[in-house]
Parts: structure tokens; C-alpha cells; sequence
């Protein structure tokens, strides 16, 4: 159906992109995530619309490769922070779609305690964005 595709991209792209060692996995996991992003975009329109945002991501974490590649962002700096937070609103608006076609989808199927759970996880998962939004503009200006 698409779930596992989008699972396993979701793990290759937030998880696997906390090493230290920079091996493609967020660019491996949006791929990934397109394809899951595919198989359910005719469930409803809101898996299109994170489909949509997600090629929006893939754009951008394979120019911050690019970026990384030829070192014209290094691990700080005003370039690596703006692309940083770039790509995490581009993530919170691809994880508030895929959460809102969850919602949809299981109240079409009259799943009324998964209804909830993802209207519950759209919450959380915009109070932690948005905390990391804060932290990574905020954070800098602290100081060490």
C-alpha cells in the first residue's frame, strides 16, 4: 500500500541523518518516501500534497550535499543554519500532510482511535519542530 515504502524512508531520512558520517541517507530515505508517497496519494489528497513536499525536500538536501561536497558549508555557519531550518520547515509541512492523510484516511474507515492519534501526533510533531526551529535560530545568538 505504500506504508512500508514511507516507513522505511522516514527512518533512512530523520533517523539515519543524525550520524556523524554523511552517507546520502536523507536523500536515499526522500526517495523512498516519494515512492510510499505514490502508492497512497490516490487514498486521498493530503498523501499528494506530502508527495509534492517531499520532492520539495529531496531539492533540497541534495543541493545541501552538493553544498558539503565542494565545502561551501561546512558543519556552521550562516548558509549551513539557513539550510538547516529550510529543511526543517519543508519537514514539518511534509510530516503535517502525512499525518493529516492518515487522519483522513482511517476516518474513512471509521478507525476512530488511529482518527485521533494522528491528529494527536500532528500536534506533537509541530511543538517539536517549532522548538527546533526556535533552537536552531535562538542558538547561535547564545552563544557557546
Amino acid at each position: 500500500m505504500g506504508f512500508g515504502y514511507l516507513l522505511i524512508g522516514y527512518i533512512f531520512t530523520f533517523l539515519f541523518s543524525l550520524s556523524n558520517v554523511y552517507f546520502f541517507a536523507d536523500i536515499i530515505g526522500t526517495i523512498l518516501m516519494m515512492i510510499g508517497l505514490s502508492k497512497l496519494s490516490w487514498h486521498g489528497k493530503n498523501f499528494l500534497r506530502a508527495m509534492q513536499v517531499d520532492i520539495l525536500l529531496l531539492v533540497l538536501c541534495f543541493a545541501r550535499a552538493l553544498l558539503m561536497i565542494f565545502r561551501i558549508i561546512t558543519g556552521e555557519g550562516i548558509l549551513a543554519t539557513a539550510m538547516t531550518v529550510a529543511i526543517a520547515a519543508v519537514g514539518l509541512v511534509l510530516q503535517f500532510f502525512i499525518f493529516a492523510g492518515i487522519h483522513y484516511l482511517a476516518m474513512d474507515v471509521e478507525l476512530e482511535k488511529e482518527s485521533i492519534r494522528a491528529k494527536r501526533s500532528i500536534l506533537l510533531v509541530f511543538t517539536y519542530y517549532i522548538l527546533h526551529i526556535a533552537v536552531l535560530l535562538i542558538g547561535p545568538a547564545l552563544g557557546n
